[in-house]
C-alpha cells in the first residue's frame, strides 16, 4: 500500500495482480476510461476493443484499489533500460483527484532509486493533461 499525496489529500491505494476473477469489473472500466479517448481518434469497436484488452491483459498488470474502491488498472513492463509505463487507466470517478499522478511519481521514485529510467507511452488526446 501506498499513501500519496493526491488531490484530496493523502490518498491511500494499494496494487493487486489483475486476474481472471476481476477481467470482467476491469474490461467495463477500460471502456470507461477509454472509449472517449479512441472515439476522438477513430471508432470503437466493441468486439475489437475487448480483444485488444484480452491480448493485453496479463500478470504484469496490476489492479488499482483506491480507499478500497476499484479506481483503475497498470501495466508496466521491465526493459533492459528501462521500466515502461505501458498504461495506466483511471476510473472517471476518480479521475482529477490525484491517483494517477500519485502512482507515476511512485514508479518514477522506484525506478530512479534503482538506477533506472521511466518511459511511457501517451495518447495524443491526453497529452495535455500529463
Amino acid at each position: 500500500m501506498s499513501r500519496g499525496a493526491g488531490g484530496r489529500g493523502w490518498m491511500n491505494y494499494r496494487l493487486r495482480p489483475a486476474t481472471d476473477a476481476n477481467f470482467d469489473s476491469l474490461t467495463t472500466l477500460h471502456e470507461a476510461t477509454m472509449r472517449p479517448t479512441v472515439a476522438q481518434i477513430q471508432w470503437w469497436h466493441d468486439a475489437r476493443q475487448a480483444a485488444i484488452f484480452r491480448e493485453r491483459f496479463d500478470a504484469a498488470a496490476r489492479h488499482i484499489v483506491v480507499d478500497g474502491q476499484e479506481a483503475g488498472v497498470r501495466e508496466t513492463a521491465e526493459r533492459p533500460d528501462a521500466v515502461f509505463l505501458a498504461s495506466i487507466e483511471i476510473a472517471p470517478e476518480h479521475q482529477g483527484f490525484g491517483p494517477g499522478a500519485t502512482i507515476i511519481r511512485d514508479n518514477l521514485r522506484e525506478a530512479h532509486g534503482r538506477g533506472l529510467p521511466v518511459a511511457l507511452k501517451v495518447n495524443r488526446s491526453t497529452a495535455n493533461d500529463v
